[in-house]
């Protein structure tokens, strides 16, 4: 009406009438379709909505689980094509990652077995994408007319169906194509002698769950999916009882190829570590004990205590203070705020390791007080120390076999390196190796922090230390957590076996880093005499003929672990004979609290311990 309106009437009206005339037979020849879809079914034809519009317009996903744990999967998709997207075939893209309890995160490679298109036999080719495999099914070189045409793919996917405490099986579906979908629904066949009672399904928001008595699961979509939209399912369900122990072997062949190795490697780890052990770790056996009333000749307190437990603490330090104490070759005075050490004599200990120590203490002033400030003359005559205990026991009195480690730890290196690169999955090689890189530095770093909280702890004794100490704790607590989610994320790519891998080799190489140690003969020997020293410590006489002077016990007291039950004694033997106990001159204590000689040997290697602890600890 409005073209024939435009044009007028008068001398043109012939061609105005022409016009009237063929102008329907033009719109209908438009709308009408081509001659090749006249074949087409009437349902082709008549698509709802626009039939210019592409759209899938039915998606039928059948799920087979089998009792081995692999899934096979038949697809019929319904497409109205228009040459758009749709112009060769359709794809679909397949697989991706999935997560599974033992094995952590595991690439779900489809084997695809045939497609056909309008039930004919079609050409399919496999691509490689970020997202899994991209299936084409279709020819390149033939063109897919429009209307509607009926895809199907087969295909299979091992061990998909995921088995820990139960069978599990997570599905979604996000439709790749930028088009709508019509109808979704997939049906899922649980394998043989499975319990219904003991199936649980849940879906995504539009997912209609039907759940019957027999028969297959049923997850359909509530209406039209547009782009973009998803519809998943989560199943768990108990295996028959016939199919449990065959999924324990399945389970084995199911790990990635880098966890069956890294099992190997852990075998060869302990394999290598027991071997050498038998060799050269094992103690030499004890001899004959008798009770010793006086210290090993030339061996000072750490040093005795460096040899029976095989090395060196900061105790072994402690002891050695008691035992310049009790020489008169330093003075321990102790107050409110802290201890402090006085040298007394400028003679030179004859104990090398406790002439070091003595030189490293007091090379700048002859008092030091033990407190952070302090901290690097203390850290400087730990580390002077050690070095000479260790050049006048290690290998005379003890062995540290450090060499026999080394390979233990090439074939830890190696059996990590393993589970990590030789799993199926890129991305969880990807963050596997990222995590065990940033995990070994982050942990180093939480163990220095509780380290230092520990000490903290140990050496607080006013409400300054104290405060000290709680804001070392809460500052670690940020630095823990993320270790915890470093641990997680590290779990979640290598699952709990790949955990456990970790874990047992690192007790290993942590476990025959000491145990490798051993004392040689005469180490041996001396031992037995400590035990005899052990002894007399516990039955000791103050006056009797067998007692002499005791200062020099109390080094050695502490250094054995006999300091509380050195103090029992000389209680028992002080009510005996109605003697007052008096404090030694080598020690000062200006709080008032403590002047009897048994509370000194009961608790004044605690306070040293404490103090150093509290000076050793870095700021922060």
């Amino acid at each position: 009406m409005g073209r024939l309106a435009r044009i007028g009437l008068g001398a043109g009206w012939p061609l105005a009438l022409l016009c009237a005339l063929i102008w329907p037979l033009l719109s209908w020849a438009q709308e009408s379709p081509p001659p090749e879809q006249v074949e087409l079914p009437v349902a082709a034809q008549s698509p709802v909505d626009d039939p210019q519009q592409e759209r899938i317009r039915f998606w039928d996903i059948d799920l087979q689980l089998l009792p081995d744990g692999s899934l096979r999967v038949t697809e019929k998709i319904t497409v109205w094509a228009q040459h758009l997207q749709f112009k060769n075939g359709i794809y679909r893209d397949l697989g991706g990652s999935y997560f599974d309890l033992y094995s952590g995160m595991k690439s779900a490679e489809p084997k695809v077995l045939s497609a056909s298109l309008n039930g004919v036999p079609v050409r399919f080719r496999l691509e490689t994408v970020a997202s899994g495999t991209r299936v084409h099914i279709g020819e390149n070189s033939t063109a897919l007319g429009p209307g509607q045409h009926d895809f199907e793919l087969h295909y299979e996917i091992p061990h998909r169906v995921v088995t820990t405490l139960a069978s599990s099986l997570e599905w979604t579906l996000d439709g790749e194509w930028q088009v709508p979908v019509d109808q979704t629904q997939i049906s899922i066949h649980l394998p043989s002698g499975v319990d219904r009672s003991s199936v649980q399904i849940e879906g995504s928001p539009r997912a209609q769950i039907e759940l019957p008595a027999s028969g297959p699961l049923w997850v359909v979509a509530d209406g039209r999916m547009w782009p973009g939209e998803q519809l998943s399912f989560e199943l768990s369900f108990r295996p028959a009882a016939e199919h449990a122990q065959s999924q324990w072997s399945e389970r084995w062949r199911n790990l990635p190829t880098g966890h069956r190795w890294a099992f190997a490697g852990l075998v060869a780890l302990w394999s290598y570590f027991l071997i050498v052990w038998v060799r050269v770790g094992k103690d030499p056996s004890p001899g004959p004990r008798t009770v010793s009333f006086a210290p090993p000749e030339g061996i000072s307190p750490g040093g005795l205590r460096m040899i029976e437990r095989l090395r060196y603490d900061p105790d072994c330090l402690v002891a050695d203070l008691i035992a310049l104490a009790t020489a008169g070759q330093l003075r321990i005075e102790r107050d409110a705020a802290g201890i402090t050490l006085y040298r007394d004599a400028d003679s030179a200990p004859t104990l090398m390791p406790l002439a070091k120590l003595k030189a490293a203490l007091f090379d700048r002033s002859d008092s030091l007080r033990l407190t952070r400030s302090n901290g690097s003359r203390l850290r400087q005559a730990v580390s002077r120390h050690r070095q000479a205990l260790l050049a006048v026991h290690e290998r005379q009195h003890f062995v540290s076999n450090f060499r026999y480690w080394w390979p233990g730890l090439l074939i830890a290196l190696l059996t990590f390196a393993t589970l990590i690169l030789l799993q199926d999955n890129l991305e969880a090689v990807a963050i596997g190796a990222f995590m065990t890189v940033w995990l070994s530095g982050w942990s180093f770093g939480v163990y220095v922090l509780i380290s230092q909280a520990w000490m903290l702890w140990r050496g607080a004794e006013s409400w300054g230390g104290h405060a000290g100490a709680l804001f070392m704790t809460l500052f670690s607590i940020p630095f823990v957590a993320g270790e915890i989610f470093g641990l997680m994320l590290f779990t979640a790519t290598t699952g709990l076996v790949g955990l456990a891998v970790i874990l047992v080799a690192l007790i290993a190489l942590i476990g025959f880093y000491h145990w490798l140690k051993s004392p040689t003969a005469a180490g041996r020997q001396l031992l037995d005499q400590v035990e005899g020293l052990r002894e007399h410590l516990h039955q000791f006489d103050p006056w009797g003929q067998n007692g002499g002077e005791i200062d020099w016990m109390i080094g050695y007291a502490y250094a054995l672990g006999e300091s509380g039950a050195m103090a029992k004694r000389l209680r028992q033997k002080l009510n005996e004979v109605g003697r007052f106990d008096t404090g030694p001159g080598w020690f000062r204590d200006a709080t008032g609290r403590v002047a009897e000689l048994s509370d000194i040997v009961d608790r004044l290697g605690q306070w040293l311990s404490k103090s150093l602890g509290e000076g050793l600890a870095k700021r922060g």
